[in-house]
Order: C-alpha cells, then structure tokens, then sequence
C-alpha cells in the first residue's frame, strides 16, 4: 500500500485493525524509521542491519495477532506490536509486553498513537494479561511523559556502563553505586528485551526489540486487571 501524505482529518478517519499479512514489507520500512530514529536516543540496535530478522518476526505478528495498524484512506501510518512476556520465572501477575509503537511523522499529535496503544492493551488484557510493561529509552522525555500521561509508572531501572579500555569508571565510583545494587538474575523477571519510544516507539522481546539490550532505559508497567485500556489523547506529540 501506498503511504498517504495528508494527514488532514486523518483523526476521524483513522482505522486501527490487524495488518494482511502482505503488508508486512510495510511495516518492515517503519520498524527500521523507528529503530534508525533511537539512535539517537543512545539505542545500539542498527536499523538496515536487522530487516530481515525483523520480517520474520513481524510476518509472524501478523499471523498470531502480536500486531495492529493505524491505517487512513487506505495506507498504514502506524503499528504497534504486543505479546505475553516470555520467562522461565513464576510471577504474581501475568505479564503483558507492548514491543514497538510507532507513528509516521506526517501523523503525529492525532491521537494515533495513544489508540494503537488502547489496542494493544485491549488484547493483553482479553488474552488474561493483568499488567502491560514496556521500556524506552532514558534520553527520551516526551516519550517517558507519554506513557506516564498513559497511566504507566517505573518499575525497574536500567543502567548501562562502558568497559572500553579507558572509558569505564573508577573504581571508587563502583564501590560507591555496589551499595544500591539488587539487580541480581533472581530479581529480574523480564525477558530480556526492551522497548523503544523515541520517535514514537518501543520494544521489548528478544525478536523485536529496539531498546533494552544494553541501552540505559526505563522499565514501566501498568495494571489492566479491569480489562479497560486507558483513552484519551497522549502527551508526547512522538506517539499522538
């Protein structure tokens, strides 16, 4: 399908609904816009580098249902991608993962984003889900506010720390951080993936993820035991 660059009125006549399985080529161009956009939010996931590894996944999506699109007159200008979190640790909750999110540029501050994201929640918690994570990027601010404005609150922390000859820390500046250490592999029950929010994005789950694996981010959840995803418009202008 072809990408429609009038965005007029595009709020009334958006669709959100799940993508035909030959229009994953299409959704393949905006992973790599979103992935290529966190660069330069610190992400170290290359673009170009992962379209393959990523049409597999995203084919597999569409088949299982892991993935909606925003779609006006006709052209995909959004997705978002969702799935159980996979883990070998028994929870207190059942865990759901929001992957990707991503609106065009043209289609921004229209509330795409923040209905994709209704969609998403709306089928973690149909499919018995209790609380959807998802992580962005720690340089990311509107993305970080989007998600708070969304209900979503911090609920593990990230960090990251370079060890290339002359550019890690001193030691006294490790000792000093050891004291409010508790990342132990016991205490942390996500799958190792992340999620991206930068221009309009996140991901998490090893297949697709475009933060996470190695950036500094931020991890939040939200509990959707009611089954009601949250409405209303979003406050980063990245994901509206």
């Amino acid at each position: 399908m072809g990408d429609s660059d009038d965005p007029s009125d595009a709020s009334a006549a958006v669709a959100i609904e799940r993508p035909d399985v030959d229009e994953v080529e299409t959704l393949v161009e905006l992973w790599v816009a979103l992935a290529a956009g966190q660069r330069a939010f610190g992400s170290h996931v290359e673009a170009e580098a992962n379209r393959a590894h990523v049409r597999d996944t995203l084919a597999r999506h569409a088949v299982t249902g892991g993935v909606k699109i925003a779609r006006v007159d006709g052209s995909i200008v959004g997705f978002v991608t969702f799935g159980p979190e996979r883990g070998g640790y028994d929870q207190n909750a059942t865990r759901g993962v929001v992957r990707n999110l991503y609106v065009r540029p043209a289609y921004r501050g229209l509330g795409i984003g923040g209905r994709l994201l209704d969609a998403a929640e709306a089928a973690l918690s149909d499919s018995g889900v209790a609380v959807v994570a998802l992580e962005t990027m720690a340089e990311n601010a509107r993305a970080r506010a989007f998600y708070r404005e969304r209900g979503y609150e911090p609920h593990r922390v990230e960090f990251e720390k370079s060890v290339v000859d002359g550019e890690s820390s001193d030691e006294a500046d490790s000792k000093a951080d050891d004291g409010g250490k508790s990342t132990d592999d016991g205490d942390k029950s996500t799958n190792g993936g992340g999620n991206t929010t930068g221009n309009n994005g996140t991901a998490t789950d090893d297949s697709d993820k475009t933060t996470g694996d190695g950036n500094t981010s931020s991890a939040d959840t939200k509990p959707v035991e009611d089954g009601l995803a949250t409405a209303g418009e979003d406050g980063a202008d990245d994901h509206k």
